[in-house]
């Protein structure tokens, strides 16, 4: 959807936006709305709004500019005073500001937001809302009665983080979003921004600027996890806060233990979600660590392989070591294993799949055990849609979930099996701002 900018017409299906944007100071809040105010003007759409912007002058005072979106005036706001200078915090609130504030700039701010009252505009800018209005009952006090009554396709809100919660209360805005900016995302908001309100669309793909996701499903080594079980890059725990806020469903998959899936989780700070482990032979509860479903191989299957490979002169380790197993693991000489393999294809054909984790090894497991069949069956248990999921891999055990999933990302150091079944190659250093990306087109696009 795109705005038309030439007539001011709106696509079908548009609706207004409100969105809140807050993070610790210098995190890039204000930075953020000067990029999104240049996108829009670049397209030629109407901007309206306060900006604030801080700067230090030669002397080494700190002062605040507040500038009119619409006309491009600016004005002295304040100046940093320190604690023991600054105004009251509110009537009976015990506490200073730290800034000397200019009564004539906020009285004409407030009068400026008022004239957006009524005006339709493509973007409307308010930052920031903080303490002053929330608590002292200055500053931008009319920004929430503005919000309500402004016909603005988006409307960009800085919010300090200590009145974020009072203010989502107090705003009579419905489908109110709150977007976190942080070193991980703060590059790629703009442009989530623009193709929410319909100016453009993200990278082309139409999960991530179109249809959200509800569920994100990653490999583990090669994709998030290096050789050690180490994290590929460290912005990966931040990312996952993101998916978790935005209220995406987590699966870590595996072809390693369950113990494997739950320490990645652990690395992750992953608190919810799912694991796959041994290839999807077996689901668990990442909170819990229970195992919700599994596998295995049938005994009279089980006893073939087993047979099969001491003939060979293989050792087989059953996993787990008592009832039905969900794997066999059979180990000796590559050549052995290479003629186990051939065996294999040939005696028991489809009802087996077989992983090469090392030449020395091979891991048999059930035909249903694989990652794109646990995912099918997680997804229908959840009741998620195969079109609203992600799913990251390198290997070729991937292929199958990678070419099922609504979205199929590809490591480009990846097999040819992975990549040849993905939609879209990213280097692994990408991955937190691929997490990153479906976490804010699942904000913005889908449920509040």
């Amino acid at each position: 959807m795109h705005v038309d900018a030439q007539r001011g017409r709106r696509p079908s299906g548009w609706r207004p936006r409100v969105v809140l944007v807050t993070g610790p100071p210098g995190a890039g809040k204000t930075t953020l709305c000067r990029t999104v105010v240049e996108m829009a003007r670049r397209r030629r759409l109407r901007v309206a709004g306060l900006l604030t912007e801080s700067r230090t002058l030669a002397s080494g005072r700190v002062v605040q500019t507040v500038v009119n979106l619409r006309t491009g005036e600016r004005r002295r706001l304040a100046e940093y005073v320190g604690e023991d200078e600054g105004e009251p915090v509110g009537s009976g609130v015990a506490g200073r500001f730290s800034w000397q504030f200019v009564s004539d700039s906020v009285r004409w701010g407030r009068h400026e937001l008022e004239r957006c009252i009524g005006r339709e505009v493509d973007l409307l800018v308010i930052d920031q809302i903080g303490p002053l209005e929330v608590v002292a009952g200055s500053g931008w006090t009319n920004a929430l009665a503005v919000l309500g009554e402004a016909r603005a396709g988006l409307s960009l809100v800085v919010v300090n983080p200590l009145v974020i919660d009072e203010l989502r209360r107090r705003l009579d805005v419905d489908g109110a979003t709150v977007i976190e900016v942080d070193t991980s995302s703060r590059g790629v908001i703009p442009e989530h921004l623009a193709a929410a309100a319909g100016w453009s669309t993200v990278m082309g793909q139409a999960l991530l600027s179109g249809v959200p996701a509800d569920l994100l499903a990653t490999d583990l080594d090669g994709t998030v996890l290096g050789p050690g079980g180490d994290l590929l890059a460290p912005e990966l725990p931040t990312a996952v806060r993101h998916l978790a806020a935005s209220g995406i469903t987590l699966v870590l998959c595996t072809g390693r233990s369950t113990e494997y899936a739950l320490e990645g989780a652990r690395a992750f700070g992953a608190r919810s979600g799912y694991g796959l482990s041994y290839g999807g032979a077996m689901t668990v509860d990442l909170s819990t660590g229970n195992v919700i479903s599994r596998t295995r191989l049938t005994g009279q299957l089980a006893s073939q392989i087993v047979r099969l490979a001491r003939e060979l002169g293989l050792a087989v380790d059953p996993i787990p070591l008592c009832g039905d197993p969900v794997r066999l693991l059979l180990t000796g000489a590559p050549a052995a294993i290479d003629r186990a393999a051939e065996s294999l294809a040939c005696v028991v054909r489809r009802q087996v799949v077989m992983l090469r984790p090392t030449p020395e090894a091979l891991a048999v497991q059930a035909a249903g055990a694989t990652k794109h069949a646990a995912l099918a069956a997680l997804t229908k248990a959840l009741g998620v849609d195969e079109g609203r999921t992600v799913y990251l891999g390198d290997a070729d055990d991937d292929a199958g979930a990678l070419r099922w999933a609504g979205l199929g990302i590809a490591m480009s150091a990846g097999t040819t099996a992975a990549r040849g079944a993905a939609d879209l190659e990213v280097p692994a250093e990408r991955v937190p701002e691929m997490l990153v990306r479906v976490a804010l087109a699942r904000r913005l696009n889908g449920p509040s």
